[in-house]
Parts: structure tokens; sequence; C-alpha cells
């Protein structure tokens, strides 16, 4: 048994890298999650001397995924053999983890070999382990675990509830990046990352307001301007919607590109895109004036030639676009009015063929 001096020494080094490890997971940006993850997993199988530590997820109740794993020196990953596993896989550990809150195997070797873990385990070269759950919402959401490949390993009960308490961390930040993912989704394009229609009608619904009420002042104009891809639709019969997308994609960098910094560019569905315009002049001819270069811009930007891969092959589209304006002072809009206007609008440009129309 280790002295006490030397015990004490171990845990308070390891309370002060479970803090550092806590406050770098909580201060992660969601795209640096994964990182601050392996880094934590690399320091932690580095202070318990372990020879693989790592991160299994529940995915829809029912399958286990290995999602991170950490390897020292002359240890061979085992990640990729450790997706899709039946969650019965480890029947006897969610128990365990409820009744004990750990699972700690002291000798792999010495399971019964009726638990189902056992081949698993052996197939990794895994001797001793201990795994500690990752509970969120007190549910159990997956677990982190630690093997050692080369010895048996014992942990210190002060040590598995530094680990346990950094595994629910590790639990809460991958929640809510999850939580951040289903949002974006929720409201914004896949293909072109653009926000979508769902999007756009929320800002129309924050937006959306009588004025002032006061016939001095004049307020600034905002427009919204509607724009469709003339014969999109033979790129996807012809090449295929994978193809489609790339240049939906390469039209949607381009709508970004062009728009001024306070304008706001939507995929609003199929080859249906919205940008709206604020702070145009107050006076209402001028302010057409202004929305008519902006959307003109606009069309110019996205018919320039373009190129995108077919497999093996280079593909170069020139894809025309056509536009419906309308123009509203910014205090007093009725957002769907001005996108079924603009609609319209653009349609009688197209019949006309013109590049864009006012409605």
């Amino acid at each position: 048994m280790e002295p006490k001096a030397q015990t004490s020494e171990r845990l308070s080094e390891g309370l002060r890298l479970s803090m550092e490890i806590v406050n770098d997971l909580l201060s992660a940006r969601p795209d640096e999650l994964d990182a601050a993850i392996y880094n934590a997993l690399a320091r932690l199988g580095r202070f318990t001397d372990s020879d693989r530590t790592y991160i299994f997820r529940i995915r829809d109740g029912h399958a286990l995924d290995n999602t991170h794993e950490w390897c020292a020196a002359g240890v061979d990953p085992v990640i990729h053999m450790l997706q899709d596993l039946p969650v019965d896989i480890a029947e006897d550990w969610w128990s365990a983890f409820d009744e004990h809150g750990v699972v700690e195997i002291p000798d792999v070797d010495a399971l019964p070999d009726r638990r189902p873990e056992k081949a698993t385990l052996q197939a990794q070269g895994i001797r001793s382990l201990l795994a500690v759950p990752m509970v969120m919402n007190g549910e159990v959401a997956g677990f982190m675990g630690y093997d050692s490949v080369h010895s048996h390993r014992h942990f210190l009960t002060g040590e598995i509830d530094l680990i346990r308490n950094v595994a629910n961390v590790v639990a809460f930040t991958l929640d809510k990046r999850d939580l951040d993912r289903q949002a974006r989704r929720a409201l914004y394009d896949p293909v072109t990352q653009m926000p979508n229609r769902h999007s756009l009608h929320m800002t129309m619904a924050r937006t959306t307001g009588p004025g002032r009420g006061n016939n001095a002042y004049q307020p600034p104009h905002v427009a919204l301007i509607f724009i469709d891809l003339n014969h999109f639709k033979e790129i996807n019969d012809s090449h295929g919607h994978p193809v489609g997308d790339r240049v939906l994609s390469r039209i949607g960098e381009r709508i970004n590109s062009l728009q001024r910094p306070d304008d706001a560019g939507y995929r609003y569905g199929g080859d249906e895109f919205v940008v709206i315009t604020r702070d145009l002049d107050s006076d209402a001819d001028t302010a057409r004036e202004e929305a008519g270069i902006i959307a003109n811009r606009l069309i110019e930007g996205i018919s320039q030639p373009m190129t995108v891969s077919s497999g093996h092959r280079q593909l170069t589209f020139r894809v025309g676009a056509s536009a419906g304006i309308v123009v509203s002072p910014s205090e007093d809009r009725d957002w769907d009015a001005l996108v079924r206007r603009a609609d319209r609008a653009m349609y009688k440009a197209k019949e006309a063929g013109q590049a864009y129309g006012f409605g």
C-alpha cells in the first residue's frame, strides 16, 4: 500500500490535473471539443499509467461506439474494431455503474466465460481495466475507460472520484455539442451551409412590427430579393443530384461573397434563394435603385461560369438567375407578404426575359 504522504501528493496532482482538464473542456468551442477530449485522454492516460484511454457513447439506445481513443507508445489502437457494438455486450456494466458507480476488472482472464465482453477485451490484449460512467441528466450516456495492456493496474478511490468528475464533464460537453449541431441542422441548409427557410421565418418573426407612429421620421428601407436559378433542374436531370448539390454550394458561396456585410442570404428551398438588404436610403426611389444594383450584382455573380468535379471529370456550368425585388420601409413590413410579392415579381421578370423586376 502506498505511504499516506505519497498518496496525498498523488491525489493533489490528480485534482490539479482534473481541474485543468475540466476548464479546457468547458471553454472549448464546438469545433475544438474533439481536440480537447483527445488531449484530456492523453493527459489522464499518462497520469494513471494506462495503456489506452477512450470514450464509448451509447447511440440510439441500442449501440455502443468508441468515439475517442488515446494509446501509449507501442500500444495498438483498436477504435476501428469497436463501432456499432450491441449495448448488451456490456450488460453487467450498466448494473455495476448503478450499484457501485464504477466497473473495475483487475484481471480480465479471470472473468467468467459467460461474460459477453470477455472475448472482446482479450482480443484487445487488455489485462485489467477501469470504466467510469458518463452521466447526463441522471442517465448513463456512455463510459470512459482505462486499459492496462502490459500489467495489472489498481486505482485509488480518490483517483476514481476525480476520473468520474471528468467523465461527467465530457458527457455534458458532448451533449451540448450534439444539441448545437441539431439546432444548426434545423436552421441551416446542409448543402450550402446558408441559413434555411425556417431560419428566415424566425428572423421575420423577430423583426416584424408596427412603425414608430412619428410622421416626421423617415426610416431607412429594406429590400427582399427573391432569386430563382434558371434551368437548374436540367443539371440534376443530366448529371445527378451530387453534381447539382456542388453547383448549389458554389452559388451559395457566391451569394455570401457578393452581398454587403449587413445583408443576409438564405437558401429558401430547391433552387431558390432570398437576400435581405437593410439600411437602404430613406427615399423610396433611391432605395429601389440601390436594391436593383445589389440584385444585378448578385445575378451577374451567380451567372459566371463555374467548374465542379464529377468523379474524375471536371464539368463547367453557367447558371443564370432571375430575381424579384420588394422594397419596404424597414419599420413597416409584413414579411410573408413581401416574400409573396417578390416571388411574383421574379416570375414576371423571368417571363419577360428580364434579369429582375419589382413587386
